[in-house]
């Protein structure tokens, strides 16, 4: 079998594997890597080429650039500013420019996180349905997060590609010249005749503790003779049998409100713990507990503040991941009491739950809980208010830092990796991030990602599989010229981007789209600008891009919200993009 067959078959199965989402994309694309080279597709050099390369560097120090940015206060000084009007056209302008503007400099995913909490405010404060904020806050991080070359994770990946296939880069503005004008459409299109008709889904109300809080959590003292004695309090072969966690622990006058791992149960300790009603009869009886009338461990916490209830959304990271697999336990000491779904409190077997966009979790923790959640962007509070700005006297210095990056990188002075990393390396030697910190801002299945894609497009070009495929797309441009060939470049990106995944179409069109601009011997500027736009405007789906998927939880949007309100704006791009393309990027 040839190379280029090859290649084929194992585009073809990844392109499949992307879309059932049977298993993780950043799996699927290290995959491909190991098929490539198990076939000799690919040399060994090849194959691990994607581990080095420029865009992977690029976009993992970027993102902790990005990160720096957020934890100073830069956008939410911003935003406590400009949010002063109570006229719900001024608020959603000032949402457009702000997060457009924004998405330029700071990952989208990064901003769109920060937003989240603060537009719930802004909603709650102002009498404005959520559900009209978020969508205009997904699409634009979209848009804006195209306006340079470092915006997006999909530019800068891209760009770098375009670099490795024709040795030219792409200007670091060069993008804002059909981003600008494609936004400003999208922008007066829904300030002056779209506001209205914005999806309006009721946000899921607050999730307040019951009063009789035995509907989640019981109180029971351990007897002698318990088969819990000598257990550990956590993690023991209890709760795996059990549908029980327990969530605090009083012994004699101390009281536990994060029950270390290795503490052990004895006779006389007094636990609360969560289970189903019905339950805790049975577990009195199987565990020899004495269940107490009333939760007074839990009620005098809470007299005393050493307990805190939340409500949190989790990132995309987790989306049909059972509820376990957040950790929320070992990392932050709290408990998951239920998950909320579309009006309905989840409660049986809670750590099975697998979660879907829009899921909220309930959970209860010690002291300090709260402020630890807040902190990590894997989870969004839905229930706090306006994130506090804690490093503020950092702000400076990572503004320079970003700066010095941007000039530096953009102009030559040094290689824009270089200059990116270093920047990432300053604003944590300065305190604007701690190393942990650092390590969370990157999103590594996504650096993986984008490594195992980076082999399939060098096997796609050097296959000859590129050029054959080109040759057919530029035969249409014997009859009716470049722009039609332009035009099913950019319609094939796009479908890719919108289901499959957009850095995946960026590998498989972008090698394309310069094959093809070589066969009708054009510049394929035009058609690499497509692909890059093309990959990242996913307007009509909430599943293939990270920002979509947060704001569909945030804004408890259904698929058919996203349809609605973006296949105006992608069938408009269908018909600009050939047009103007060409225009602004000359063949």
């Amino acid at each position: 079998m040839s190379s280029a067959a090859i290649v084929g078959l194992l585009g073809l199965a990844a392109i499949i594997l992307f879309m059932t989402e049977r298993f993780p994309n950043e799996i699927v694309a290290l995959g491909l890597l190991v098929a490539l080279a198990l076939t000799r597709v690919l040399d060994l050099r090849e194959a691990f080429s994607g581990f080095s390369h420029a865009s992977v560097i690029t976009i993992g120090a970027f993102l902790v650039l990005s990160e720096a940015l957020v934890k100073t206060g830069a956008v939410s000084l911003l935003a406590r500013h400009l949010f002063q009007t109570t006229a719900p056209r001024r608020i959603l302008a000032i949402v457009l420019a702000v997060v457009a503007f924004s998405s330029a400099w700071i990952s989208n995913t990064a901003l769109v996180a920060l937003f989240i909490p603060i537009l719930y405010e802004v909603s709650r404060e102002k009498n404005i349905p959520a559900s009209r904020l978020f969508l205009p806050l997904g699409f634009a991080a979209l848009i804006g997060g195209t306006f340079t070359v470092i915006g997006n994770s999909s530019m800068i990946f891209g760009a770098a590609l375009y670099k490795d296939i024709t040795g030219s880069t792409i200007p670091f503005f060069a993008p804002l010249r059909f981003s600008l004008f494609f936004f400003l459409l999208y922008a007066t299109y829904l300030l002056f005749f779209a506001h209205a008709r914005l999806p309006l889904r009721p946000e899921p109300e607050g999730i307040e503790m019951p009063l009789d809080v035995r509907e989640f959590l019981a109180q029971a003292r351990v007897l002698p003779g318990s088969p819990l004695i000598g257990q550990p309090a956590t993690g023991s072969y209890v709760q795996e049998t059990y549908d029980w966690e327990i969530v605090a622990l009083r012994r004699g006058n101390r009281a536990y409100y994060r029950v270390p791992p290795e503490l052990t149960l004895q006779a006389g300790d007094l636990v609360l713990f969560r289970a189903e009603p019905e339950l805790v009869a049975t577990l009195a009886n199987v565990l020899h507990l004495e269940v107490e009338p009333e939760v007074t461990l839990q009620k005098e916490g809470y007299a005393a503040g050493e307990m805190e209830f939340a409500e949190v959304m989790v990132g995309p990271q987790y989306l049909n991941h059972p509820v376990s697999e957040t950790r929320l336990r070992e990392k932050f000491g709290a408990s998951v009491l239920a998950v909320w779904r579309r009006g309905r409190l989840r409660r049986r077997r809670v750590n099975d739950i697998l979660l879907l966009p829009g899921d909220v979790l309930v959970l209860l923790g010690g002291r300090g809980v709260v402020n630890l959640l807040e902190k990590n962007r894997d989870f969004i509070l839905r229930r706090e208010h306006i994130l506090p700005m804690e490093r503020l006297s950092r702000l400076p210095i990572a503004v320079l830092t970003m700066l010095a990056v941007l000039v530096t990188g953009v102009w030559g002075v040094i290689p824009l990796p270089l200059a990116a990393l270093t920047g990432a390396v300053c604003v944590v030697l300065t305190g604007c991030l701690t190393p942990r910190e650092m390590r969370t801002a990157v999103n590594w299945n996504m650096l993986l990602l984008i490594a195992g894609l980076i082999p399939f497009s060098i096997a796609f070009r050097e296959s000859g599989l590129a050029d054959r495929l080109a040759e057919t797309v530029a035969a249409s441009a014997s009859l009716f010229g470049p722009r039609i060939s332009l035009a099913v470049i950019l319609v094939v990106a796009s479908l890719l981007g919108q289901f499959v995944q957009p850095n995946g179409a960026v590998a498989i069109v972008l090698p394309l789209a310069c094959s093809t601009a070589q066969a009708l011997g054009v510049d394929p500027m035009p058609f690499v600008m497509a692909v890059l736009y093309a990959a990242i405007y996913t307007f009509i789906t909430p599943y293939s891009y990270t920002v979509n998927i947060m704001i569909a939880s945030a804004g408890n949007y259904r698929a058919r919200d996203f349809v609605r309100h973006g296949i105006g704006l992608l069938l408009l791009f269908y018909i600009l993009g050939p047009l103007f393309l060409p225009i602004l990027f000359p063949f």
